[in-house]
């Protein structure tokens, strides 16, 4: 299923289709099966090794489609979320102010940290 999500994936953006790679390891008896999936210059390997060759392929275009999938950061004023570890709250006459209060350092660097006017 997650194979052929990426592969209409790939037609919708105007993308290369994706190449899988697997590679097998272990006894013939007991094969396990590693593959990496390759979709518009970025690649995507399973962690974790599958029983089947179908099963890995499945299981990296899975990856491919969950980092495609998440949705680009944004530092718009209506986010709630904060940004660089500092927590926003909406206040009267259409400004964020920053709570620094709450905040967590984090490894990024608040210099961009500051009010945001409201459009």
């Amino acid at each position: 299923m997650s194979k052929s999500k990426l592969h209409i994936l790939c037609q919708q953006r105007g993308w290369e289709l994706p190449t899988y790679e697997v590679n097998k390891q272990g006894h013939d008896h007991n094969p396990l099966f590693y593959a990496t999936v390759t979709v518009n210059a970025s690649s995507f390997s399973t962690s974790s090794p599958s029983s089947s060759s179908k099963k890995a392929k499945s299981d990296a275009a899975e990856l491919a489609l969950n980092h495609f999938s998440l949705p680009a950061p944004s530092l718009s004023a209506g986010c709630s979320s904060g940004s660089a570890g500092v927590n926003t709250r909406p206040s009267t006459g259409g400004t964020l102010q920053l709570n620094q209060q709450d905040a967590k350092p984090t490894h990024l660097s608040n210099e961009a940290v500051g009010s945001f006017q409201k459009r």
